[in-house]
C-alpha cells in the first residue's frame, strides 16, 4: 500500500495471529480496525498473508512521538488526567508529554502506549527519547521507563503483573540516583546493566538528558546518554546481555512522588525502531588542563581505544611533542595525556589530534585545540571592597556584599572556589570572571536588588560580616589561598562613616601588602560601588615595609608575633631571621598563618620566668619585597596570677540624655610589670560568656572592652578591643568574670546598683569604678559612682582612684550542713584560693577531725566544701575551727573570727520555730522584715523553710517564698532576721547581730494596715501563722512606720493579741536579731491569780510597758472576764470577755483604756470573774499601780 495522507504507515504481525496497522501523523497516530473505518480490498490482504506467510520477509517497523499535535488520547493512564502534552517548560518544541497532576499526597502515575509489533531478534533496535526530572531522585522520587512491556500502564509499577524491560533512577525502591537497565518477569526485576551515572550529581534538575538504548539482535544492550540533552554527543554508559523478551506491545513511563515532587517529570522526542546508523565521526567537545603535565580531551562519542592510546595520534606545540602516555577512560569518550615537559603558567598552546576513530570507523578530521594553560596565583583575584555595615542605608539597597575583581589578563574560572567570612565558608557555583572584571558576591537574596550595579553571584545563606571586623579568604577549591583580608572598623580611616551604609574600598587592587593604608570608606554618594571600578581607586604601591605589632608569650617556649601585613614566605620561615637572647636562641620550628599576617616560633630551650628577654627579628620582607628594619623586642615569660588583670569600671546603664557615652562597656586593668596575653580568656557576664580576640595588654595599661557598635565612641577615650557578641549588662546587678585561656579565674566582680552610693546616679548615665585597683575583693567599699562630667573614665585611672587598702581579715560567717560528713563555710569576702587549699587549716571538735578534701566555689571563692571521713552524729553541736593560714585575695590573713557552730538539722515542728517579730509597715526606702526565734533545742536548716502572706480572696497562700537556697543554720535560742535588703535595716536600725541575717531574694508582701505572715516547711505544713493588723500597736503612738510588733513572751500563743506589742521608743522603735524590747518571760507564782508588775508605766520605754495577769488553775474549764477599775469604781477598760482559759496562761494590759486614752498616774483595781459550767464563780481583785518616771 502507498504510504499516502490517511492511509497506513507500516504493519506488522503478532504471532501471525492479528493484522495491526500504524498510520501517519494525519490520523494521530491511533490503532484502528479497518472495519470501522476503511474498505479493505481482500484481495490485497490475501497477497499480503501469502507473502508473509511464504516468504522470510520482516516489515520494518517503528514508532515515533514528539507531542507537537498536543495530543496523547492514543496514550493509556493509570489515572485519568494525570499526563498531558503540555506546553510547560517543553524539553523540545512547543509540547512535551508532561505529569501535570497536582497532589498533596505521595502517589505513583503510569502512562502507556501502544506499539507495533516488532521482533527485536530480527533486527538492532533503538529507543530514544529525551527526559528531564526536575526534583533530586529518591526512592519515594523515582522514574522508570518501560522499553517494551506485555501489559498496559495499570500494571507499569515494581510489583504489578508485567513482563518486558525498564530503565529508571531509583525505580526498583534504590536511593543512588544510578541509571539502571532492568528486565522485570511478572514483577521482579534484575538489573542488566548497572552504570556508574549519578542522574543528581551529572545531570540535574535544570536541563534534560537524552538517552538512547540499543539492542542487538544477539540479545546485547548498551544505554548511551547525552548530558546535555539531545542526541548529537551520546555517550556509552553502560553494556548488558538479555534476550529474554523480543517482541513489543506497550511503551510506558512509571512515575513515583512525593507530595512536593508531582509535575515534575517531562519526556519527548520518542523513537523506537531499527538502529539509527552512526555515519558521524567524533569530534573534540572540551579539552582539559588538569595540571601542568597533564591534558584531558574529551570526544563527542566513545572512540576506538586501540587507535586513542596511540601516542602520536597527539601533538603538543612549543617544543613539547607528544605524550609519553595516553590513558583511555571506561566509557571510551575521553583520553587523558601525560607529558614529562611542563606546561608554562599563562601560556597559550596548540594540540594537534588525528587519526582518531569511533566504534563505527568513522574517522575524525584532524582537529587543532587553541589552549590557555592557567593556575590563577595568589591575589589574581583580590577582594576589592567590602560592605559590612550596610545600615543606615545611604544610597544601596541594605544588604552585605564583597565585591572581587580578577587582575589578570586571562578569564578565571571560578566553579568550586571558596568565599570564607570569619569562620563559615560557602562554595561558588559555576561563574567564569573576565579579566580585569568585578564581581559582586552576596545572599541570594540580595540579587533582585543588586544586580543592577553589575556582575553577580548569589550564595544561599551568605555568611554574615562583623560589622567591627573579620578574616575575608577567597580560596580556590584545592584550599590555595588567592586573597585574604582582616579588617577593622579603622580601616573606613572616617570616624564618620563607619558607623553603616559606607563599605570599605581597595584603593589600589595591585597593592596586596599595605593593610589598612590601602583601604577606605567609600567616597561614592551612594556608599559603595559594588561591581564598579572603586571610588577611591589609584595608585598606591607599597613601599611601606611591615612591622611587629605584637609579640605573644603563648608557653614557655613559644612566641606568637603579629605583623602589620602579610609577610613573604621565603623571609618568614627562615629560622635564622629570629633570635632569643640569654642562650635561647633560634626557634626550632616555625608556624606561619595561611594568611601571613602571624607566625609562631618554637624554641628547644624554655625561657625563663619573670625575666625580660629580647627576641631580634632581621631580613623579614613583605609579599611587595619590603624589608623590615631589624627589631628587638622585650618580652618576658610571666605566669599570670589572680588579680594581675582586674575589672576596674563597669557601665552598665548608659544614658545618652545624661552624658555622651551611650554604650555599656567594661574596663580593665594590668596591675603588673609583665605584658599579658587575653588570647583566648573569657568573660563571663551572668549566664553569657565570649571569647576575647587576640589582645596584648601592657602593664599598667587600661583596656575598654565593648560591643562594635560602640568602638568608633569609645575608641577616643582609651585603647579599646571589640569583643563579639558584648553580653549586656544587667543594670541593677550581675557576676562578671574573666577567666584566663587555662580556665582560671583572674577577676570577678558582683555588683549591684547599691554600689553607686547615690540614688541619682543608679537611675542612669554614670559607670561604676573601683577606688583602688590594687584591692580587688573589697567588693561595695572599693566601688562607686564616677565623678567624671563625662559619666565615665574609660580606658583612663579612674575618677575615684583612691588608697583603699584592704586591712581586715576576713571572717568565717557561718557553717551549712551538705550531708552526713561534708559542710560549706561561708565568708565575709573573697578567700585566697591557693591557701584555702591547705587541709590543716580547718578542724572539728568531738573527734570529727580534720577534713580529707577541699572544694572551692568559684568565680566568687566566698565559699568552700569541706568533706571528712568521720560522719556527724545527730543532735549534736559540733564547732569548727581555721587555725590560720587562709587569706583575702589581699594577703590579710584570718583573725580571731575563725570559728563556727554546725549540726545536722532536722525540719521544725509546730511552733519550734516561731515569728517573734514583724516589720510591715517601713520607713521610706526601708524593707519589711520578720523575725524568727528558736524555742526549741533543735538545730534547723533554712532551706527547708519557706515564708508565706495568705491572700483572704483566694482563702490561700500567697507568695510562698524560699528563705535560703544555700542553706543557714538556726541553733536552739537564735533569733533569725529575714528580709529582703539586711543591709538598709541594719542601716536604719541597732542590732547587736549583724550575722542574724538571711537576705531573701523575694519577700512575701506583708500589707501596711493587716495580713498574715506564715512560716512553713518545704511541703507547706504550718509551724507558726500570725494574724496581725495596725490596730495592735500601742494606740498612744503618733505614727506607726518604722515601728515592729514585737512578741512579749515565745512561750505564750501567737494569736494571743495581748502578747504583742509596738517595740520600744528607746531602742528605736525595732529589735532585729535580738531580744525584744518589749521581752517578758513568765514569773514563778503559787497564786492562782497573780498581777506583775505591782507597778507599771506604759510610756513604751521599753521597761514595764505592760502588766501581765498570770493564772495557774489545778483544773481546765473556766472562762473569764477581766475588768479594770478605777480608784473610783469606775471601769474603764474591758480587757477579757468570756475567753476560755487554759490551766495557765497570761493576759496583758497596756495601761489604756476603752478609747484608747492613757490611764492617769494612780491605783487601780484588776477584776477577775471565773466561772464554769457547773455554776461555780470565783473572784479575784487584784491591786495595780500605773507610774511614770520622773
Amino acid at each position: 500500500m502507498a504510504n499516502q495522507p490517511g492511509g497506513p504507515n507500516n504493519s506488522n504481525f503478532h504471532f501471525f495471529r492479528s493484522l495491526k496497522f500504524r498510520f501517519n501523523k494525519s490520523t494521530q497516530n491511533h490503532f484502528v480496525s479497518f472495519k470501522f473505518k476503511y474498505l479493505i480490498d481482500m484481495k490485497i490482504i490475501k497477497k499480503l498473508l501469502f507473502l508473509l506467510l511464504f516468504f522470510p520477509v520482516t516489515v520494518l517497523a517503528q514508532y515515533t512521538d514528539d507531542f507537537e499535535d498536543g495530543d496523547i488520547s492514543d496514550w493509556t493512564q493509570s489515572n485519568t488526567d494525570r499526563w498531558a502534552a503540555s506546553d510547560i517548560s517543553p524539553l523540545n518544541g512547543s509540547y512535551s508529554l508532561h505529569h501535570v497532576y497536582e497532589s498533596t499526597v505521595i502517589g505513583r502515575d503510569q502512562v502507556s502506549v501502544n506499539l507495533p509489533v516488532m521482533d527485536l531478534s530480527s533486527q538492532n533496535t533503538s529507543w530514544r527519547f529525551q527526559l528531564r526530572h526536575n526534583y533530586d531522585p529518591t526512592s519515594g522520587n523515582n522514574w522508570g521507563v518501560f522499553l517494551i512491556a506485555d501489559a498496559q500502564a495499570d500494571q507499569m509499577f515494581p510489583a504489578g503483573v508485567i513482563n518486558g524491560y525498564v530503565i529508571g533512577v531509583n525505580y526498583n525502591d534504590d536511593s543512588d540516583d544510578l541509571i539502571r537497565l532492568w528486565k522485570v518477569t511478572s514483577g521482579s526485576n534484575s538489573v542488566i546493566i548497572n552504570s556508574s551515572v549519578n542522574w543528581q550529581t551529572q545531570i540535574g534538575k535544570t536541563h534534560p538528558a537524552g538517552i538512547e538504548i540499543i539492542r542487538l539482535v544477539d540479545g546485547n544492550w548498551e544505554i548511551k546518554i547525552d548530558f546535555d540533552g539531545g542526541f548529537d554527543n551520546l555517550i556509552s554508559i553502560g553494556a548488558g546481555f538479555d534476550n529474554s523478551y523480543i517482541f513489543t506491545d506497550y511503551f510506558g513511563i512509571s512515575y513515583e512522588y512525593s507530595s512536593t515532587g508531582d509535575k515534575l517529570l517531562w519526556i519527548d522526542d520518542i523513537y523506537i525502531g531499527p538502529e539509527i546508523a552512526d555515519n558521524e565521526p567524533p569530534v573534540v567537545n572540551n579539552l582539559f588542563v588538569a595540571n601542568d603535565k597533564k591534558l584531558t580531551v574529551e570526544f563527542s562519542e566513545a572512540i576506538d581505544s586501540a587507535i586513542a592510546v596511540n601516542s602520536s595520534n597527539y601533538i603538543l606545540d612549543k617544543s613539547i611533542g607528544i605524550p609519553d602516555s595516553v590513558q583511555i577512560n571506561d566509557l571510551s569518550s575521553s583520553v587523558d595525556l601525560f607529558f614529562t615537559q611542563s606546561l608554562t603558567n599563562g601560556e597559550y598552546y596548540n594540540l594537534t589530534v588525528s587519526n582518531i576513530e569511533d566504534a563505527n570507523g568513522n574517522v575524525m578530521a584532524d582537529t587543532v585545540i587553541n589552549f590557555l594553560y592557567f593556575v590563577p596565583q595568589p591575589n589574581d583575584v583580590v577582594i576589592n571592597e567590602i560592605m559590612a555595615d550596610p545600615s543606615p542605608e545611604v544610597n544601596l539597597p541594605g544588604y552585605e556584599y564583597v565585591e572581587i575583581v580578577n587582575t589578570t589578563p586571562f578569564g578565571i574560572d571560578l566553579t568550586g572556589w571558596k568565599i570564607k567570612i570569619g569562620t563559615t565558608e560557602k562554595v561558588f557555583t559555576s561563574y567564569m570572571l573576565d579579566s580585569a572584571s568585578y564581581l559582586i558576591v552576596c545572599n541570594t537574596t540580595a540579587l533582585t536588588d543588586l544586580s543592577s550595579s553589575g556582575n553577580i553571584l548569589g550564595i544561599s545563606s551568605f555568611p554574615a560580616i562583623t560589622n567591627s571586623g573579620t578574616t575575608i579568604t577567597l580560596s580556590k577549591p584545592d584550599n590555595t589561598q588567592i586573597s585574604t583580608v582582616s579588617f577593622t572598623t579603622d580601616w573606613y580611616n572616617d570616624d564618620g562613616k563607619m558607623d553603616g551604609g559606607w563599605s570599605i574600598e581597595r584603593i589600589d587592587p595591585l597593592n596586596n601588602c599595605s593593610g589598612i593604608n590601602n583601604w577606605k570608606a567609600s567616597e561614592d554618594v551612594n556608599g559603595g560601588t559594588p561591581g564598579q571600578q572603586n571610588s577611591v581607586y589609584a595608585n598606591n604601591a607599597d613601599s611601606l615595609a611591615p612591622d611587629v605589632q605584637s609579640v605573644e608569650v603563648i608557653s614557655s617556649n613559644q612566641l606568637r608575633l603579629i605583623f602589620s601585613e602579610p609577610i613573604d614566605t621565603l623571609t618568614a620561615l627562615n629560622k635564622l631571621n629570629y633570635e632569643v637572647n640569654s642562650g635561647t636562641g633560634n626557634p626550632f620550628s616555625l608556624i606561619l598563618s595561611d594568611n601571613g599576617l602571624q607566625i609562631d616560633l618554637l624554641f628547644i630551650y624554655s625561657f625563663s620566668e619573670n625575666l625580660n628577654l629580647t627576641l631580634t627579628i632581621n631580613n623579614l620582607a613583605d609579599w611587595c619585597g619590603n624589608i623590615m628594619q631589624s627589631r628587638d623586642i622585650e618580652f618576658a615569660y610571666y605566669l599570670v596570677q589572680p588579680y594581675d588583670i582586674v575589672i576596674n569600671e563597669i557601665m552598665a546603664n548608659p544614658d545618652s540624655t545624661v552624658n555622651a557615652l551611650a554604650y555599656e562597656y567594661i574596663e580593665i586593668y594590668n596591675t603588673t610589670a609583665f605584658n599579658i596575653s587575653l588570647t583566648g580568656w573569657t568573660l563571663t557576664v551572668g549566664t553569657t560568656t565570649r571569647t576575647l580576640p587576640t589582645y596584648v595588654i601592657e602593664p599598667q595599661e587600661y583596656l575598654i572592652l565593648c560591643n562594635d557598635n560602640a568602638y568608633s565612641l569609645l575608641k577616643d577615650y582609651g585603647n579599646t578591643l571589640i569583643v563579639s557578641g558584648f553580653p549586656a549588662l544587667t543594670n541593677s546587678g550581675q557576676t562578671l568574670v574573666f577567666k584566663s585561656k587555662e580556665g582560671s579565674v583572674i577577676s570577678t566582680v558582683t555588683y549591684t546598683d547599691n554600689w553607686y552610693n547615690d540614688v541619682f546616679k543608679a537611675e542612669g548615665g554614670w559607670s561604676l569604678e573601683q577606688t583602688d585597683p590594687y584591692n580587688p575583693c573589697g567588693g561595695k567599699s572599693n566601688w562607686t559612682a564616677s565623678t567624671a562630667v563625662e559619666g565615665g573614665t574609660p580606658g583612663q585611672q579612674n575618677s575615684v582612684f583612691g588608697n583603699n587598702s584592704d586591712l581586715m581579715a576576713p571572717e568565717l560567717l557561718y557553717i551549712t550542713v551538705i550531708d552526713q560528713n561534708t559542710v560549706g563555710l561561708y565568708f565575709n569576702e573573697s578567700y585566697d584560693s591557693i591557701s584555702a587549699m591547705q587541709l590543716s587549716n580547718y578542724v572539728v571538735d568531738n573527734g570529727v577531725g580534720n577534713p580529707n578534701s577541699i572544694t572551692l566555689e568559684s568565680p566568687q571563692y566566698f565559699s568552700l566544701i569541706l568533706t571528712f571521713n568521720n560522719s556527724f552524729t545527730e543532735n549534736v553541736i559540733y564547732n569548727l575551727e581555721i587555725t590560720g593560714g587562709i587569706t583575702d585575695c589581699s594577703g590579710n590573713e584570718i583573725g580571731s573570727v575563725n570559728s563556727a557552730r554546725f549540726a545536722i538539722p532536722v525540719i521544725p515542728g509546730f511552733n519550734d520555730l516561731v515569728i517573734n517579730e514583724i516589720l510591715f509597715n517601713p520607713l521610706s526606702e526601708g524593707y519589711d522584715f520578720i523575725e524568727l526565734y528558736n524555742r526549741s533545742q533543735k538545730t534547723f536548716d533554712l532551706k527547708d523553710l519557706r515564708i508565706a502572706a495568705y491572700d483572704d480572696l483566694l482563702g490561700d497562700y500567697s507568695s510562698v517564698e524560699e528563705i535560703s537556697n544555700g542553706g543557714f543554720l538556726v541553733f536552739p535560742g537564735d533569733y533569725i532576721v529575714l528580709s529582703e535588703n539586711p543591709a538598709v535595716v541594719q542601716q536604719q536600725y541597732y542590732t547587736s547581730n549583724p550575722r542574724g541575717f538571711v537576705q531573701l531574694s523575694n519577700m512575701p508582701p506583708f500589707s501596711d494596715d493587716t495580713g498574715r505572715a506564715i512560716l512553713l516547711d518545704k511541703l507547706q505544713n504550718t509551724i507558726d501563722n500570725f494574724e496581725y493588723n495596725d490596730d495592735m500597736h500601742f494606740a498612744l503612738l503618733s505614727s506607726t512606720d518604722g515601728v515592729s510588733l514585737e512578741r512579749i513572751n515565745f512561750e505564750r500563743p501567737t494569736d494571743d493579741n495581748t502578747n504583742w506589742h509596738s517595740a520600744s521608743e528607746l531602742v528605736g522603735f525595732a529589735t532585729p536579731a535580738y531580744e525584744n524590747s518589749q521581752y517578758k518571760g513568765l514569773t514563778e507564782t503559787e497564786d492562782k491569780i497573780k498581777v506583775d508588775p505591782e507597778v507599771f508605766s506604759p510610756d513604751n520605754d521599753g521597761f514595764e510597758d505592760l502588766v501581765d495577769i498570770q493564772f495557774s488553775f489545778d483544773v481546765t474549764g473556766y472562762v473569764a472576764n477581766i475588768k479594770i477599775y478605777d480608784s473610783r469604781g469606775r471601769l474603764i477598760k474591758y480587757l477579757a470577755n468570756n475567753i476560755l482559759l487554759g490551766t495557765a496562761g497570761t493576759i496583758s494590759w497596756d495601761g489604756l483604756t476603752d478609747n484608747n486614752q492613757k490611764t492617769p498616774n494612780g491605783i487601780y483595781i484588776v477584776y477577775i470573774e471565773l466561772f464554769d459550767l457547773k455554776g461555780n464563780v470565783k473572784e479575784y481583785r487584784k491591786p495595780v499601780v500605773v507610774a511614770e518616771k520622773l
